[in-house]
């Protein structure tokens, strides 16, 4: 991945982002 999920902002973009790509 381009950036980390250690952060709660990131993290949750990370988790949106993985949710959109599975579908």
């Amino acid at each position: 991945m381009p950036f980390t999920c250690l952060n709660e902002f990131t993290f949750i973009i990370c988790f949106c982002i993985s949710k959109s790509l599975r579908g």
